[in-house]
């Protein structure tokens, strides 16, 4: 986190803003099952302006994750295919509605219906 900076040798973390310590764990040795949760409960109980803008950065984040990962499959079928992606497998990647759903089904339709109209 960016709000914390480690207790060098304890299992300790410091606040950055307040100099409160907040504990990750019991030993130095298990450091595999720490938690950042007191740290969270840190920032939520003495700060909550500055919670509330690490959780809209940490979902901002999950969000780019997900749009560049769906970037990389797009990119991969384009490749795989050798530099076009087939429509289909486009509103399969892009689409938020099941492929056999009627939402989905009539979204299709209208698309092709838009592209009949403008293009022939």
């Amino acid at each position: 986190m960016d709000y914390f900076v480690m207790d060098n040798g304890t299992t300790y973390a410091v606040c950055k803003t307040c100099d409160s310590k907040a504990k990750l764990g019991r030993t130095m040795e298990d450091r595999k099952n720490w938690s950042t949760k007191p740290l969270w409960n840190h920032l939520e109980r003495s700060h909550p302006k500055i919670h509330a803008d690490a959780i809209a950065k940490r979902h901002d984040n999950a969000e780019t994750q997900k749009k560049r990962k769906l970037e990389q499959a797009k990119h991969t079928e384009i490749y795989r295919t050798g530099g076009t992606l087939p429509l289909k497998a486009y509103l399969e990647k892009t689409t938020k509605y099941l492929p056999t759903s009627d939402v989905q089904q009539n979204l299709v339709k209208l698309l092709i219906e838009w592209i009949a109209d403008n293009f022939s």
